[in-house]
């Protein structure tokens, strides 16, 4: 008894220790706050945007004032309630509300450069937009300038674009995938919300991501949830009583003390999928799968979801990603394994051997032409992680050209900004 009582004292002052060094440990920032207008707004008393005025708006267009920061080119694209801007230098982009006021329409919000932590408030005009407004798409002549500024200061620099040419219906209808990794990005790269949570997951869209690349790991009592790391770590989240490995701690410990990096809690995998199903238009959720023994539950979890998108009319894939050899072998062992949906990272004969609907490789292994026709002779799509060098991003993208059978059919990225402005300034549209 008097033993276990000491070994109690040490593994009670050995804890004390730890969460004291943890509190001492510095929380590396990784906010970069989102600049607003808030009551200096032009927007103040305009009538919302209807989505065929937003479609009429949406194209390819040169930069007349302000390229020495935002370059010569930025596509316009409805992204959901928003409008957003996407530009090639600096992985720039805008994220902008929209709204009427008699004929005028009025485009305000946020421009980022993605490669850096550069951001300031942007606000520009369409001028004599009757025609706009009233939802007309065969509007040729779009004409919006303004100014944008830096931080929180009021804009102040000229801004005007000019629509060049609007997206073709081949364009519309191309299902490539702008993946985002870990539902948005990472973390690290100061953005508006923590990897791997539902607020990325509800605020990727904007980016242009139509899918989400998310990382699955299995809590103590065995529940799902989204988490990258194999350990608890101010990378990812505030500074907290807890540490060491996720897999360590229930989903109630989790959920009752740790917040990632913006406050959100760790999610749940269904919690994602509501959110994914209800909130958003994202066609394409992957789960790269941490813990092998936590595929039979996940099965149960995706057939729910695809069956509600079903029925709720979403054309939504859900794919269990197969990374390592563990989580191959525990797929390939569950009945009617043929028939679950998934995504392999390992050989084309594994692909083959799990019916998968689609191959997935690292970018640095080179354009793997010859797999890569024979995956499309399968019917299998083949996707590419995780791309973030822009030259490389703009290579990908465009390989292949027209034909099919060689053609990526999505590339995953921190950056989706950046993918999704290349996608749609493809030289054969």
């Amino acid at each position: 008894m008097r033993n276990n009582f000491k070994n109690f004292q040490w593994q009670s002052l050995l804890t004390s220790f730890f969460i004291l060094l943890l509190s001492c440990e510095k929380q590396v920032d990784f906010t970069l706050p989102v600049p607003a207008f808030a009551g200096q707004s032009g927007l103040l008393n305009s009538v919302e945007l209807s989505d065929s005025t937003k479609y009429a708006l949406e194209g390819i267009y040169k930069v007349t004032q302000g390229s020495d920061m935002f370059g010569d080119t930025l596509v316009l694209k409805q992204t959901g309630d928003k409008i957003s801007l996407f530009g090639s230098k600096n992985g720039c982009y805008f994220i902008l509300d929209a709204g009427s006021k008699n004929d005028q329409i009025i485009l305000e919000g946020y421009w980022r450069l993605a490669l850096n932590d550069r951001t300031g408030l942007v606000s520009f005009t369409i001028e004599s937009a009757n025609k706009l407004i009233d939802g007309k798409t065969d509007v040729s002549s779009i004409i919006a300038s303004g100014e944008y500024g830096n931080g929180e200061s009021l804009p102040e620099n000229s801004f005007s674009i000019e629509l060049i040419k609007k997206f073709s219906s081949r364009l519309r209808s191309d299902p490539f995938i702008i993946g985002a990794h870990r539902a948005g990005g990472r973390t690290s790269d100061l953005l508006p919300a923590s990897e791997n949570s539902v607020a990325m997951i509800k605020y990727t869209g904007y980016f242009g991501s139509t899918g989400i690349e998310i990382d699955v790991a299995l809590t103590k009592d065995n529940i799902p949830v989204l988490y990258h790391d194999d350990d608890l770590n101010m990378r990812l989240i505030q500074k907290g009583p807890l540490f060491g490995s996720i897999h360590d701690y229930t989903f109630a410990q989790l959920r009752s003390m740790v917040k990632l990096i913006h406050g959100e809690d760790i999610p749940t995998l269904e919690e994602a999928f509501a959110a994914t199903l209800n909130d958003t238009k994202l066609k394409y959720v992957w789960m790269d799968v941490k813990d092998a023994e936590s595929i039979p539950i996940i099965i149960q979890l995706q057939r729910k979801y695809l069956d509600l998108a079903q029925k709720n009319g979403r054309d939504l894939h859900i794919l269990i990603g197969v990374p390592s050899e563990e989580v191959y072998t525990s797929l390939i062992s569950e009945r009617d394994f043929q028939n679950v949906p998934s995504l392999c990272e390992l050989s084309t004969d594994k692909v083959s051997a799990l019916n998968a609907q689609a191959w997935a490789f690292r970018w640095t292994m080179g354009l793997q032409e010859e797999e890569v026709v024979k995956m499309h002779e399968q019917g299998r799509k083949c996707l590419v992680w995780t791309l973030d060098v822009p030259k490389f991003t703009e290579i990908y993208t465009s390989f292949g050209g027209a034909d099919v059978t060689r053609r990526f059919d999505g590339l995953l990225t921190n950056y989706p900004s950046i993918l999704a402005y290349y996608h749609y300034v493809r030289h054969n549209y």
